[in-house]
């Protein structure tokens, strides 16, 4: 697997979560990343100025989850005597990052098996 956001990466772009939590984030966002681009990441240069955009992609990935367990958004549904809710989870906002960042990211304009336009 690979990990696009290092630590001292992510705390130099203003995160404030401990370690664990970032490491758990980071290896979620980047199995996201590699499932929706097949992988295709792989093909850029080390210096290629996409990575840049995958850092920045992965850091606002890790701010919707954190908001999401903060928040109380991870519980599916829950219910106190005659009220019930269920959360609407972020994966929209996620799907929405992703969207906006990888179109130009992934020369084939392909997310999810969908021809994208860029």
């Amino acid at each position: 697997m690979n990990q696009y956001l290092t630590f001292p990466d992510y705390q130099s772009m203003g995160g404030k979560l401990s370690e664990p939590l970032f490491t758990r984030g980071e290896v979620r966002a980047s199995a996201e990343i590699d499932k929706v681009t097949n992988n295709q990441l792989k093909n850029f240069e080390p210096d290629d100025p996409i990575w840049n955009r995958v850092k920045f992609l992965v850091f606002e990935m890790i701010l919707v989850w954190d908001g999401q367990i903060k928040n109380g958004r991870d519980t599916q549904s829950e219910s106190n005597s005659k009220v019930s809710v269920t959360w609407k989870d972020n994966t929209g906002s996620v799907d929405n990052l992703i969207r906006s960042y990888l179109p130009a990211l992934v020369p084939s304009g392909i997310i999810q098996g969908k021809v994208l336009r860029v």
